[in-house]
């Protein structure tokens, strides 16, 4: 038993290339060992085992290697036994990706253009659907596995569910290791206080105690990237590598 992700077109490995994994689990009655494993037409191209999950929610980690090149695959997960397992936070990643998040060949791709500066995360993701759905970047730092997850507005569907979220694993403060490695100005935008004109049209009242929430937003951004380390935001950069 067990499940599977396709990512984003099928998962796709490069022979030899060792991709770091990750992923939480507790059970109460689960003894047995986890498979996870990248697999394509029932070949299986790398695979690592995993065993000794606890009752608590922990984190356990994971190398597998492919060996041959592949497209299209799946991350599959499978349990070699009987009982209940909870699952969260699942990921993997190449291993030689930029800052551990970034893939190699596309930030390459980025820096060969030489950018001057690098705009994050854009207009209408900033606004949202609505004011509940705007882009918050402070649940876009600390840890990746307490981050708030968000619904992504490009994702509306007739059956009323959102099929992809934003998981913001790309958060702000992985924007401003993405614009160090670049060698560019960090542009960071915040909401205004008003979402998508073009759909429900929120705005905040400039004069209402709300308002002052978003101006706090904006400056603790900036405590954020340029405070001392023991200021409190940027105590968390800090906390986060990068005193």
């Amino acid at each position: 038993n067990g499940f599977a992700n396709a990512a984003y077109d099928g998962l796709s490995l490069k022979s030899g290339m060792e991709y770091h994994g990750s992923f939480y689990a507790k059970t109460d009655n689960y003894s047995g060992s986890i498979t996870v494993s990248a697999i394509k037409d029932g070949t299986v191209y790398a695979s690592s085992e995993i065993t000794g999950i606890s009752s608590e929610w922990t984190k356990y980690s994971f190398d597998i290697t492919s060996s041959e090149d592949v497209r299209g695959a799946q991350l599959v997960i499978e349990v070699n036994g009987k009982g209940t397992i909870d699952f969260d936070m699942i990921s993997l990643f190449p291993g030689d990706a930029i800052d551990g998040v970034f893939r190699r060949d596309l930030a390459e791709k980025l820096k060969a253009i030489n950018p001057g500066f690098l705009r994050f995360p854009g207009g209408c993701i900033i606004e949202g659907y609505n004011l509940d759905n705007r882009y918050q970047w402070k649940n876009s730092v600390g840890p990746v596995e307490e981050r708030v997850e968000n619904w992504n507005r490009w994702d509306l569907h007739t059956d009323g569910y959102n099929h992809y979220n934003q998981t913001l694993g790309l958060g702000f403060y992985e924007f401003f290791e993405l614009c160090e490695y670049l060698e560019c100005e960090a542009v960071p935008v915040v909401n205004a206080g008003m979402a998508c004109q073009f759909q429900t049209n929120e705005t905040v009242d400039i004069n209402s105690d709300e308002f002052q929430s978003y101006i706090d937003d904006a400056l603790d951004l900036i405590e954020f990237a340029n405070g001392d380390a023991n200021t409190e935001w940027g105590s968390l950069r800090a906390e986060m590598g990068h005193p």
